[in-house]
């Protein structure tokens, strides 16, 4: 059997720390549209950049719309949801990423 002392010897101690004395609001930082910087469900929220994506990958509109993916679109990327059918080729992927270029792009905000 073990004593108290003896088990209380060997547990972590946790840090104390200071309350904190100022706060500041975390802001989003500027970032481009593209493929590999959204989410599916980001890039749906934007309409304009949707159609792009559709109009290159036109699979994709199909594979939203299953019961089973729609709980992951705000976790996956273009090229994580076509993995489950094939990967698009990289030039496929840079024509989307020029185009979505040319839309107004995300202005930084409040988190």
């Amino acid at each position: 059997m073990y004593s108290r002392s003896s088990l209380e010897s060997t547990l972590p101690v946790a840090p104390k720390y200071p309350p904190a004395t100022s706060f500041e609001q975390p802001i989003v930082l500027p970032y481009p549209l593209r493929v590999g910087t959204l989410s599916v469900a980001e890039l749906m929220a934007n309409s304009a950049a949707w159609e792009i994506v559709v109009k290159y990958l036109p699979q994709l509109k199909l594979m939203v719309s299953s019961v089973m993916i729609k709980p992951h679109l705000g976790n996956m990327s273009v090229r994580g949801l076509m993995s489950f059918v094939s990967d698009p080729p990289p030039e496929t992927l840079k024509s989307i990423d020029s185009e979505l270029s040319q839309l107004p792009q995300p202005t930084p905000g409040v988190a």
